[in-house]
């Protein structure tokens, strides 16, 4: 795994979305990574997805306890699941905003005369 902070690939903008960067614990490998952009372009959308495999593999797995530990990994698969939710929404309201020109409006002469 390696991930770059400075995001020049659409893969180091998965890892950061769902908060896979510590290359100690990578929770996801380059290749699901890569494959799931190969079916979602849109790298908060292949987070999303991403997020939704990361909630499945926690699904299956029962909470521990320990004599004076406790790993709750059910928490993780509500967070992982939310956190799929909440990227779909951010993806779905990213793409429906429409880029409009940063350039001033141009007035042209006369084109708020009034000729009633």
């Amino acid at each position: 795994m390696s991930f770059d902070p400075s995001l020049p690939t659409d893969r180091d903008k998965v890892r950061l979305y769902i908060g896979d960067t510590d290359p100690a614990s990578e929770r996801l490998s380059d290749d699901t990574i890569d494959g799931v952009l190969a079916l979602e372009r849109n790298p908060r959308r292949a987070a999303a997805r991403c997020a939704q495999i990361l909630a499945a593999k926690f699904a299956t797995l029962s909470d521990v306890r320990g004599m004076h530990v406790a790993a709750n990994r059910s928490n993780l698969y509500r967070y992982y699941s939310e956190l799929a939710r909440k990227l779909f929404a951010q993806a779905a309201t990213q793409n429906s905003f429409v880029k409009l020109s940063d350039d001033p409006p141009v007035m042209l002469r006369g084109m708020d005369d009034n000729n009633d």
